[in-house]
C-alpha cells in the first residue's frame, strides 16, 4: 500500500535520525539541540521510528493481510515503547481468542496473550501482529473476517448494449437495431435486477422483451443466498430448471477459497521444527513452518481440479521427507463436514408460452469424509415426481468417480403414466507420466420410461391432438424417419423422443515443446429414434519460432440427419510497430461440400493504455469471392465503442456497437464501461485525470469519481491510484485502498485528498533557532503533513495559502509553534512542483 505523505515523513526521519555507525537502526541524538534532546527522544520510539499519533496502516496477522485502518499509537511508559491501540472487539473480529467479558478499548495484546507481539514497520507502513495458533479461533488461512464485508452503497445502474447495422445485398437494403438493458438498484444488502431487450428490423415495429426480474440478498453467516423472481436452479443432481419463484441455496463464493473447492486433508509428522511445501503440477501452492510432531492442513487450495499433491517436509537439519497425495475432484464433491444445498419453490418459466407447472425442489450434498461426498434430491410437481441419490469418491491414484441414480414418475398428456430410472457416471483422472489429463468422462443411461423435468414439461407442450410436434430449424432435414409427416419447420410423430444414452469425454494432452492437443466428444441417443446428436471437437496448438499456429476440427450431426465437418487452421505472428504491438493472422477454413475460405488480417492497438484498437482483414471464399473489412474500437472510462465496415462485389455493410453503463449515486451520474455483477465506485476529490492502476481507461472524472467495473465478491480487492498522475499541490496520504464486497454490491472506495500547493519551508523560531528536528507538522484539519528537518526545513503538500500549520514536539501546549502560510506573495516561484518560502514558527504560550 502506498501512503505518499507518510512515506516522505518516514524517509525524512530515517535521514535525520539514523546513525550510520551502527549496524542496527539507532537514533542519532546529536542532531537534537541540548534543550530539546531528552524531550524528543522520550517521544520517538526507537523500535518503530515514530512518535505517538494516528497512522493509516496495513494490518497483518501472522503474515496474512487483514485490512487497512487508522490506528492510534500510544506511549506505554511501563515498557518504554509505543503500543498500537486495538480494541478487544476488533481483535475478536480477526479471530483472536479473547476471554468473554473483556471490552478493553486498547487491549494489551502482548501482556494478555503469552507469545503475542505487535511490530510496526515504518518503511512498508504495516502493523505485523503475531498471535500463537492456540490463541486463534479456527479459521481457514484465506478466510476474510466478516467485519470487512461491505454491502455497498444505495445506488442504481443501467448496463447498455447497443448494436446497429445497415446492409445492402444485391440491391436489397436491410436495417437492424438492437438494445439490451441490464439494470439494477441496491439498497443495503438487497439487490433488484432487471433485464430487458428491444429489437427492430427495417419498417417493423420494435419488439420488446422483458427477460428477467428478480431481487436477491446474501446471508453471509450461513454462506447462503435468497432469490425471489426469475432464476435457474443449480445443476447438482437434477438438470438446471428455469423458474419464477423463490430460491434459498448455499453459495461457495462466500466461503474462503480453500473451503469452496474440494481438496483432501494433508497429514504428516515432522521430527524437528520444519518447513512444509506442497506442490501441484510443479507449482508451489502452499508453504508453512510447523513444530515437531503431527501436522494437519485442511485449507489447501489446489490450482487444478486434478493433479497429485507433492508434499515435502524439510527438517531443520536439512533432511527431507517426500510423499505424494493423489488428487482428483469432480464438480459435485465438497470438503469434509461441509454442506451444499438448495431449496426452490416456484413455477417453470423459460420465456415460452405453454404448459408451465408449479414445482418444489430440494438438493443436498455433504462431505462425509476427506474422500467421500454423499448427495440426494427430490422434485415434486403437477404430473411429475423424481428422486435422486448420489455419491462421489476420490480414489487417489485411480482418479475420482461420481455416480448418481434417479427415478421419475410422469403422467403424460396422452393419459398414461411412465416410470423409469437413470444412472450417471462421471470420472476424472490425470496421468502425470504421459501428460494426459482426462478432465471429464461421463456416461448416462436412462430407461424408456424416464423423463427429466424439462422433458415432462415439453411432452405436454408438444402434445397436439394425438401427435407430438417436433421443431427443428434445418433445411437439410429429411422425413424418412418412421412416424414423421413432412413439414419444413415442424414435424409430427407418434412418439415423444426421450433421452437414452449420453457419452461425454473431455481430454487434454501435453506434448512438451511440441505443444498440446485436446479433444471433446459428446453423443446423445434417443428412444424411438435411430439417429443421434453427435458433436466432436479436437484441436492442436504449437509454435515455430515466433509463429504460433493452431488446428481445429469439428464434426456435428443432429438426429434430423443434418451434419457438418470443418477444419480450421490459424497462423499468428506478433509484430512490433514502434512502441505499439500488432498481430498478423492467416486463417484457412474448409467445410463440408468443398466450401473453403481464407482470411489475412492485421490487428493491434494504439494510444495510451491501448485504448484504440483496430482490425483490417481481406477474405476470400470459394463461393462468396473476395471481401474486405475494417473496424475500430475505443475503450474509455465512459464505455466501449466500435465501428466497422465490410464490402464485397455485391454487398456493403456498416455497423456500430456501444457498450457501457450509467451509475446513479449520491454524488450524481457517472458514465462507465460495461459492468460486472459486482463493482466499485472510487471517489477522490480534486483528482481529475488520475488513473486507477490495472484498470483500462478508468480515471477520476471532473466530479471526483471513477467506476471500477469488476471486483471479486468476498475477496480482498486492492484499488490503487497512479501516483505519477497526481498534480502539483494534491496530497493523497493513502493512495491504495481495499474493498471486500458482497455479491452484487456497489462499494464506495474513498480516497482522502487534500488540494492546495506544495511548499518547502525554511522555518525558524522567534529567537532564531530551529524547531526540534523530528517535530511533526500538522495541517489545519489535524492530519500529519510532514516532519521538521535538522535545519528547520519542512516539506508539506496539499496546503492552501493562508493556512496555519502546527508544529509539535511534545505533549505540553508550550511544546509547539505555528507557521502561517502567506496568503499571496512571499513564496519563491515553484521549482520541481513546489514553492520555497521562509517563515517564523510562532511559539505558543505554555499553560
Amino acid at each position: 500500500m502506498r501512503h505518499t505523505g507518510i512515506k516522505i515523513a518516514a524517509a525524512m526521519m530515517t535521514l535525520f535520525f539514523l546513525d550510520e555507525s551502527y549496524g542496527s537502526t539507532e537514533f542519532n541524538s546529536a542532531f537534537l539541540k541540548v534543550g530539546d534532546r531528552e524531550k524528543m527522544l522520550s517521544l520517538i520510539d526507537p523500535a518503530s521510528g515514530i512518535v505517538p499519533g494516528i497512522y493509516p496502516v496495513d494490518i497483518y496477522l501472522n503474515g496474512r493481510y487483514i485490512e487497512q485502518r487508522q490506528v492510534t499509537f500510544n506511549r506505554d511508559d511501563s515498557a518504554g515503547a509505543l503500543r498500537p491501540c486495538l480494541s478487544a472487539d476488533v481483535l475478536r473480529s480477526w479471530a483472536v481468542s479473547i476471554e468473554r467479558g473483556r471490552s478493553d478499548t486498547c487491549f494489551p495484546l502482548a501482556e494478555a496473550i503469552p507469545g503475542a507481539s505487535a511490530a510496526f514497520n515504518i518503511t512498508e507502513h504495516n502493523l505485523q501482529l503475531h498471535v500463537p495458533q492456540k490463541s486463534l479461533n479456527t479459521l481457514p488461512q484465506d478466510a476474510v473476517p466478516a467485519t470487512q464485508l461491505d454491502n455497498g452503497i444505495t445506488a442504481g445502474f443501467v448496463n447498455y448494449n447497443l448494436a446497429a447495422s445497415n446492409t445492402r445485398l444485391n440491391g436489397q437494403q436491410d436495417q437492424y437495431a438492437f438494445m439490451n438493458l441490464r439494470s439494477g438498484l441496491n439498497y443495503g444488502a438487497w439487490r433488484l435486477r432487471n433485464t430487458v431487450s428491444v429489437s427492430k428490423q427495417d419498417a417493423t415495429s420494435p419488439h420488446w422483451q422483458n427477460s428477467a426480474t428478480w431481487i436477491e440478498t446474501d446471508i453471509p453467516p450461513f454462506a447462503s443466498r435468497f432469490v425471489l423472481g426469475q432464476a435457474s436452479t443449480h445443476n447438482m443432481l437434477f438438470s438446471s430448471i428455469p423458474f419464477r419463484g423463490a430460491q434459498l441455496s448455499s453459495e461457495d463464493m462466500m466461503r474462503a477459497e480453500s473451503q469452496s473447492r474440494y481438496a483432501p486433508t494433508i497429514r504428516g509428522v515432522a521430527t524437528t521444527n520444519a518447513r512444509v511445501e506442497i506442490r501441484q503440477n510443479k507449482y508451489l501452492i502452499y508453504a508453512t513452518n510447523v513444530p515437531a510432531g503431527p501436522f494437519e492442513f485442511k485449507d489447501i487450495v489446489p490450482v487444478s481440479q486434478s493433479g497429485d499433491l507433492f508434499v515435502t517436509v524439510i527438517e531443520a537439519d536439512g533432511r527431507q521427507q517426500n510423499t505424494v497425495v493423489p488428487f482428483t475432484t469432480l464438480p459435485g464433491m465438497v470438503r469434509k463436514n461441509l454442506w451444499n444445498y438448495e431449496a426452490v419453490a416456484g413455477r417453470y418459466h423459460d420465456g415460452v408460452e405453454g404448459y408451465s407447472p408449479s414445482f418444489a425442489q430440494g438438493q443436498l450434498a455433504w462431505g462425509l469424509t476427506d474422500t467421500v461426498t454423499l448427495s440426494g434430491g427430490v422434485l415434486a410437481a403437477e404430473h411429475y415426481r423424481s428422486l435422486a441419490v448420489g455419491a462421489g469418491h476420490n480414489f487417489g491414484q485411480a482418479g475420482a468417480l461420481q455416480m448418481d441414480l434417479s427415478a421419475s414418475d410422469t403422467h403424460l398428456a396422452a393419459g398414461s403414466t411412465k416410470r423409469g430410472g437413470s444412472a450417471r457416471f462421471l470420472y476424472a483422472k490425470s496421468f502425470l507420466s504421459t501428460g494426459t489429463r482426462l478432465q471429464l468422462a461421463g456416461y448416462r443411461y436412462s430407461s424408456s420410461g424416464f423423463y427429466d423435468f424439462s422433458e415432462a414439461v415439453m411432452e405436454r407442450r408438444r402434445w397436439d391432438d394425438g401427435r407430438y410436434r417436433q421443431y427443428y430449424w434445418d433445411d437439410e432435414s429429411q422425413s424418412s424417419v418412421a412416424g414423421f409427416a413432412s413439414d419444413p419447420q415442424v414435424s409430427y410423430t407418434s412418439y415423444f423422443y426421450t433421452k437414452k444414452e449420453r457419452v461425454t469425454v473431455t481430454a487434454n494432452q501435453q506434448l512438451g515443446e511440441l505443444g498440446q492437443a485436446w479433444l471433446s466428444f459428446n453423443r446423445q441417443s434417443y428412444w424411438q429414434n435411430p439417429n443421434t446428436d453427435t458433436a466432436i471437437q479436437s484441436g492442436f496448438t504449437s509454435r515455430i519460432g515466433r509463429v504460433s499456429y493452431s488446428l481445429f476440427y469439428q464434426h456435428t450431426r443432429s438426429n434430423y440427419y443434418a451434419h457438418d465437418d470443418s477444419v480450421n487452421i490459424r497462423f499468428s505472428l506478433p509484430l512490433s510497430l514502434g512502441k505499439q504491438s500488432a498481430t498478423a493472422t492467416l486463417d484457412m477454413h474448409s467445410g463440408r461440400s468443398g466450401t473453403s475460405s481464407s482470411s489475412l488480417g492485421l490487428s493491434g492497438s494504439l494510444m495510451e493504455d491501448n485504448k484504440l484498437s483496430y482490425t483490417v482483414q481481406s477474405n476470400y471464399g470459394k463461393d462468396t469471392g473476395a471481401a474486405q473489412s475494417a473496424s475500430l474500437g475505443y475503450a474509455s472510462q465512459m464505455g466501449h465503442f466500435f465501428a466497422g465496415y465490410s464490402a464485397s462485389s455485391d454487398m456493403r455493410q456498416t455497423s456500430i456497437n456501444a457498450n457501457g453503463a450509467i451509475v446513479a449515486h449520491r454524488g450524481g451520474l457517472t458514465l462507465a464501461p460495461p459492468l460486472g455483477s459486482t463493482f466499485s465506485l472510487a471517489q477522490a476529490a480534486d483528482a481529475k485525470g488520475v488513473r486507477i492502476d490495472n484498470q483500462q481507461g478508468a480515471k477520476i472524472n471532473s466530479s471526483g469519481y471513477a467506476v471500477v467495473p469488476y471486483v471479486i465478491p468476498y475477496r480482498v480487492n486492492e484499488l490503487s491510484l497512479n501516483t505519477a498522475d497526481f498534480p502539483d499541490g494534491l496530497d493523497i496520504p493513502v493512495a491504495t485502498q481495499t474493498t471486500v464486497p458482497t455479491y452484487g454490491a456497489i462499494t464506495r472506495v474513498k480516497f482522502e485528498t487534500f488540494s492546495g500547493e506544495n511548499f518547502l519551508i525554511h522555518s525558524t523560531l522567534p529567537n532564531g533557532s530551529y524547531p526540534p528536528p523530528g517535530a511533526t507538522v500538522y495541517a489545519p484539519d489535524g492530519r500529519s503533513n510532514g516532519v521538521v528537518g535538522p535545519d528547520g526545513e519542512l516539506y508539506v503538500s496539499g496546503v492552501r495559502r493562508g493556512d496555519s500549520l502546527a508544529v509539535r514536539w511534545g505533549q505540553n501546549s508550550g511544546d509547539s509553534c505555528t507557521i502561517s502560510v502567506p496568503p499571496q506573495s512571499g513564496a519563491a516561484p515553484q521549482q520541481r512542483g513546489y514553492s520555497v518560502l521562509s517563515a517564523v514558527c510562532e511559539m505558543r504560550e505554555a499553560r
